[in-house]
């Protein structure tokens, strides 16, 4: 009997600044947010547990409150070969506490979930890129702040880091030259320890000559998938690969969890430069999205109902995604580019319920190469011509496999 006691007494011991609460098992709470310190012992718990798929790893510290910016590894590192690389982050901004519990229950799925995912990609995660900006606004519940702490010239406090990335940092419209500003963009590109771990870590992944997908995780008023390009405000070459891409998993996140996602370019945010998400396609990711949860809760809604709904829809949204990008259906959607150059009309956010990735709307540009074909990117259930039965039996088939 001597033997456990000990061993019990050791692990008290050890791990005397912790709460009980928090030396239990690596089960994911959703009952309420993660603080930093949470956070943080459920990862050092979850990566002892998984040793063989769990890589922690400090990228930055933070300039005022010095906390660390973690990188999760989760990988598979039994199985050889070419492995895709899914690059997901979460709270790049201050009042996004949501973000970083879906992030975790990614993690969390990816090890002990039922999928198939690790033999074919690794993941890197990082559940909070902003952790004095979170850390700051959660015990005081302000979901305003969105900056992080660094103190600047003129006593204002704070950068917005998704102003902060090298891609048209200095072209913005959205006052953020100014230090007193919410979307105050900093000194300089990548001035912030948390943007340049960020923006490193894409380059690493870039190089590395893996396929990446990165999926960035924000709050938004209306739950949506972006994609590029923010700045511009209008659908990229591989605009018909996103659409189709964001139509898939907005359809799979309804039918999981009857939640309703719109999807398209961010039209309403044009004119906005330093976005990590446009930073991640000008260095070469392709495939990138915004994955945005509605933040509102109703007024009948507990805490703890709110937040679990939330991580199940995003974990869907993130399996989705990622699972689409797998599926590699080349009928002309998902590995097709363009030469034409739409105009901003031609950007589109699906509204919820939407049966197809485009509008229904005639134009100068229906012969436009970006634009999905109606036929191809027909759902599941509607009279299409043969190519299209057969991309949906596809789908089928890969998506059992993939569960």
């Amino acid at each position: 009997m001597w033997r456990p006691v000990f061993l019990i007494l050791a692990v008290a011991t050890a791990h005397a600044s912790i709460q009980p609460s928090e030396l239990m098992s690596n089960e994911l709470k959703l009952d309420k947010y993660y603080t930093y310190a949470e956070m943080e012992s459920y990862l050092r718990n979850l990566s002892n547990a998984f040793r063989d798929k769990i890589t922690l790893e400090e990228l930055a510290k933070t300039d005022v409150d010095h906390l660390s910016v973690y990188k999760v590894k989760v990988s598979n590192n039994q199985i050889d070969g070419p492995k895709k690389a899914i690059l997901l982050d979460a709270a790049i901004h201050g009042n996004e506490w949501i973000t970083t519990t879906v992030a975790l229950k990614a993690i969390y799925e990816l090890v002990t979930g039922k999928n198939n995912f690790l033999e074919k990609s690794d993941w890197y995660i990082l559940p909070m890129v902003n952790p004095d900006g979170y850390e700051y606004t959660l015990p005081k519940k302000n979901d305003k702040w969105m900056k992080n702490r660094k103190p600047n010239e003129g006593g204002e406090i704070g950068v917005n880091l998704n102003r902060n990335f090298d891609f048209n940092w200095d072209k913005t419209k959205d006052r953020s030259n100014m230090s007193w500003s919410e979307n105050y963009r900093g000194s300089k590109p990548l001035s912030e320890p948390e943007s340049l771990a960020l923006a490193n870590l894409m380059k690493e992944l870039t190089k590395s000559n893996k396929e990446v997908i990165y999926i960035s995780l924000h709050t938004e008023h209306q739950s949506s998938i972006f994609y590029p390009s923010v700045f511009e405000g209008k659908p990229t070459k591989n605009n018909a690969s996103l659409a189709w891409l964001a139509q898939y998993a907005s359809e799979k996140i309804f039918n999981e969890t009857r939640s309703k996602y719109t999807h398209g370019v961010p039209v309403t945010y044009k004119g906005t430069g330093g976005t990590s998400l446009d930073y991640a396609y000008d260095l070469g990711i392709s495939m990138a999205f915004d994955l945005e949860f509605g933040q509102e809760k109703s007024d009948d809604q507990s805490l703890d109902s709110f937040i679990s709904n939330r991580a199940n829809e995003g974990w869907s949204g993130v399996y989705h995604l990622a699972e689409g990008a797998f599926l590699k259906i080349k009928n002309g959607i998902i590995e097709h580019d363009c030469d034409c150059n739409e105009d901003e009309d031609d950007a589109y956010i699906a509204p919820p319920g939407s049966n197809s990735p485009t509008d229904d709307s005639d134009d100068d540009n229906d012969d436009c190469s970006c634009k999905p074909d109606k036929k191809k990117a027909s759902s599941a259930g509607e009279n299409v011509p043969f190519i299209g039965i057969f991309s949906t039996l596809l789908l089928y088939v890969s998506y059992t496999i993939l569960n």
